[in-house]
């Protein structure tokens, strides 16, 4: 990654929204649950987006688990509506492993050859979360054989900064190494290590210029994907504001953050 770039997945409701978001610095969005959308509305977002000029970069479809979603008819769905609105990729979360331990490999198959048909790369989300009630019971080690397995160029992996250090390690910037290539896009929150409650950028314990670095000597050319959540009086930057906080703030403060620990790798960078 050489060019610093943040997106968010708040909708935006009209034009002032929009031009509000790209003067934050905001240069891409994701469909933040491509499950609720009709073809109608993801027309409107792409008119709003490109008159804003935020480009569509990714949609949120439905998990690939068989025991909630029996079909894939519903992720053709998603896969369509991102298509749309002119995404690149759409995000799921991994099915849990079959009976045995063994990977549900004709699933993953037959999801990224869908997401394929809608000239789409499909994103399987880090998801394990051990005691957090884990939405998948499969690593982001076992998403690495899986992709490899697949062998397949509309498939790799959404690293989900949050999911990585409350379900499996803190160490968030050794899992983007490890991932390399695969990286297709990101999910950036922070969290103290115990709740999976999306903070906003700085304000929980991941060591973003350890995230950032790693992300620089990586081949990954996303944006920096937002994915904040949890709008309430219990949120770390109410707190420490003192007063109640919304998205827009928690998305000014996340940006600031990532590009203060940019600017400062890329000084380091030229020595």
């Amino acid at each position: 990654m050489k060019h610093f770039s943040v997106g968010c997945n708040l909708e935006p409701q009209d034009f002032q929204d929009g031009l509000r978001l790209r003067r934050m610095g905001i240069e891409y969005y994701e469909v933040g649950n491509a499950v609720f959308i009709d073809e109608n509305h993801a027309k409107r977002i792409k008119q709003l987006l490109d008159d804003c000029g935020i480009i569509p970069w990714s949609a949120h479809g439905r998990y690939l688990d068989r025991e909630s979603w029996p079909t894939l008819e519903g992720f053709e769905h998603d896969c369509r509506i991102a298509e749309i609105y002119g995404a690149k990729v759409i995000v799921t979360h991994s099915p849990s492993k079959l009976e045995g331990g063994a990977y549900d490999l004709e699933r993953f198959s037959d999801a990224a050859q869908i997401a394929s048909d809608h000239g789409l790369k499909m994103a399987v989300e880090t998801c394990h979360l051990n005691d957090n009630l884990p939405y998948s019971s499969t690593t982001y080690r076992d998403l690495i054989s899986i992709i490899d397995m697949l062998k397949s160029d509309h498939a790799g992996i959404n690293i989900d900064t949050g999911h990585v250090h409350v379900g499996e390690r803190r160490d968030v910037e050794t899992v983007i190494d490890e991932v390399g290539d695969r990286l297709l896009t990101l999910h950036i929150h922070d969290n103290f290590g115990t709740h999976d409650d999306h903070q906003a950028v700085g304000l929980g314990f991941i060591r973003w210029d350890r995230v950032l670095e790693a992300l620089y000597r990586s081949s990954y050319e996303g944006p920096l994907m937002l994915e904040l959540s949890g709008m309430h009086k219990e949120r770390a930057l109410c707190k420490l504001l003192g007063y109640d906080n919304n998205a827009y703030q928690e998305i000014a403060y996340s940006y600031a953050w990532l590009k203060y620990n940019w600017d400062e790798l890329i000084m380091k960078q030229k020595g």
